[in-house]
């Protein structure tokens, strides 16, 4: 089916003369998956984002599916099993997003947790997930192991040598690419009835009488408002749950919102890695991310509103230092600390990316705060649900939706299961590269891996569009698999209305690669002709782009003297 600017248009004309039963605030990964399950049990359900999907915390996490090591150092025995769960159903869901890979996880002797420890922590885990696989059909197909001090310096020869005495592998987690993920449950959402309006800001609500609630909306591509009417609200628009609960009255804040940054960096190792820091409890990562790495994440509570939160220098130090301690070659020779982070950023860096975490409030720290979803029920029409673990957002949905049924129509929700998102839908990746080889022989295999990595099943969608418009089939930039048909496709099944909701969130080639001022005009022109822009519009379209990215870059200048970004051409 298409998901289009067109969808979303017929989707407010269909909403402003239909009471729905469910309305949802929030177009992240949990917002979609509660419209995927309200939709599935048969629920009319409109949802309404004020910017793109996936454009806050979903877009901006550290990408991983897993059931978190570091919770089990906790004892959360429990949280750990159900998160694991989870993971594997996600796999099963989505297999394109949620590709299984071995983590490393270097110990040094300064570290909280010694080898032994860290050798039967891993081991747990594994067991918790063997545990979880039981009854599903899913296996663990490699077990942990524990490498020597010389095999982990072959394996990543970059690693600091000093005071290295080991590390376990374990091949349970996954990466996760969250904002394709979400959008996965946004197009099946779309599929299963659900009326899915992005660029729509709430702006009042009239609290009912004996009737439906009225939500008063501004159309953010016209300006035009609208009114939207519904038996029940659900406030999914995480850090900012407690803006819309105050346009209720309700004044008191359900949150303490904490944010995380990443920083991109040319790549530093071929493997993921996981590291203790000098914060007991704490971790950090160093993820493979095309031809760059990803370093994360922090955890800073933010009191101030979502919209202000912007990485400061100290977190950015902060992880710069981290990295420092295990990675001689981000340090400076003559052991200053600032002349090293300098150095480093001006030359390897390419920008932050940053998201923040609605927790509930609770005492003490922020990064010991629970990580749970919680369901609170503001009044008998507005319910919040605070999703915090990009792993658990899929849960949280389908929970939420069945309360929504059970609230709104009394007895028991039926059963039905989610069957795989779009795309999703295929035995094994190396059986839908062969199908995709023997299919489409005539083009290059690097873009026939791209295209099955990326979109799963649905390749074959983007190839349809590579043959049907001009140059579809052109490479973007010479030395990358990508190609200009990725740009229709985005418009017209994607339901990409911007730029920046195709290069940051749909492909994220802006993060991937520093991209040339002519290969952004070539995209804008692509997606405008296929969105009707005026050449006024577009380049509205590349300034916004280049706003954004300055934006993301900004810190790392500050810190690196001023350096302005690279461009690679």
């Amino acid at each position: 089916m298409n998901f289009s600017w067109v969808e979303r248009q017929r989707a407010i004309d269909v909403s402003a003369t239909r009471c729905a039963e469910v309305l949802i605030i929030g177009g992240g990964v949990v917002g979609c998956s509660l419209a995927t399950h309200a939709a599935l049990l048969g629920l009319d359900c409109v949802l309404v984002e004020r910017d793109d999907f996936a454009a806050g915390a979903s877009s901006h996490s550290t990408g991983l599916a897993h059931a978190g090591l570091r919770y089990l150092a906790q004892g959360r025995i429990g949280y750990v099993l159900r998160e694991a769960r989870e993971r594997l159903q996600l796999e099963r869901l989505a297999p394109h997003c949620v590709r299984p890979f071995p983590f490393l996880f270097p110990v040094y002797r300064d570290d909280a947790y010694s080898l032994q420890q860290v050798r039967w922590g891993t081991a747990v885990y594994q067991a918790l997930y063997r545990l979880a696989a039981l009854g599903t059909g899913a296996g663990i197909a490699r077990g942990m192991r524990i490498l020597d001090r010389d095999e982990v310096l072959q394996r990543v020869p970059t690693l600091a040598s000093d005071g290295l005495q080991g590390a376990a592998e374990y091949f349970v987690d996954a990466r996760l690419d969250d904002a394709r993920f979400t959008l996965g449950f946004a197009q099946r959402a779309a599929e299963l009835g659900a009326r899915m309006i992005t660029r729509a800001t709430v702006v009042s609500f009239d609290e009912p009488g004996r009737g439906p609630a009225c939500v008063h909306v501004r159309d953010g591509m016209t300006g035009q408002p609208f009114s939207l009417r519904a038996r029940l609200i659900v406030n999914a628009a995480g850090a900012w749950i407690d803006q819309i609960r105050a346009l209720a009255g309700l004044k008191q804040p359900l949150l303490r919102n904490s944010s995380g940054i990443h920083l991109i960096v040319d790549r530093l190792a071929d493997d993921p890695l996981i590291f203790s820091t000098r914060v007991p409890g704490q971790v950090f990562f160093v993820l493979p991310f095309g031809r760059r790495s990803l370093i994360g994440t922090t955890d800073t509570p933010q009191p101030g509103p979502p919209d202000a939160v912007r990485p400061g220098t100290a977190e950015v130090r902060q992880l710069i230092g981290e990295l420092s301690r295990r990675f001689p070659a981000t340090s400076s020779t003559d052991g200053s600390d600032a002349r090293a982070r300098r150095d480093y950023l001006a030359a390897h860096g390419h920008g932050l990316r940053w998201g923040i975490r609605p927790l509930l409030r609770a005492d003490g720290s922020t990064l010991h705060a629970s990580r749970a979803h919680r369901l609170v029920k503001d009044s008998a029409w507005l319910w919040s649900l605070p999703g915090v673990k990009l792993t658990a957002g899929r849960q949280a949905g389908e929970q939420a939706a069945r309360a929504a049924w059970q609230a709104l129509r009394a007895g028991t929700p039926p059963a039905r299961q989610l069957s795989a998102l779009p795309g999703g839908d295929f035995a094994d990746m190396p059986t839908l590269l062969a199908e995709a080889m023997q299919r489409h022989g005539t083009w290059p295999h690097d873009q026939l891996v791209h295209l099955t990595g990326r979109y799963g099943a649905a390749y074959a969608d983007v190839v349809r569009w590579a043959d049907a418009e001009p140059q579809g089939r052109e490479r973007v930039l010479p030395d990358e698999p990508w190609i200009h048909a990725e740009a229709a496709y985005a418009v017209h099944q994607e339901m990409a209305l911007s730029l920046n909701d195709f290069l940051w969130r749909r492909t994220r080639w802006a993060e991937l690669r520093d991209l040339p001022d002519p290969v952004v005009d070539r995209i804008a022109a692509v997606l405008g002709r296929h969105l009707q822009w005026s050449p006024a519009t577009c380049v509205a379209e590349v300034e916004a782009f280049r706003a954004e990215r300055s934006l993301r870059a900004a810190p790392l200048s500050a810190i690196s003297g001023g350096a302005a970004p690279r461009v690679a051409t």
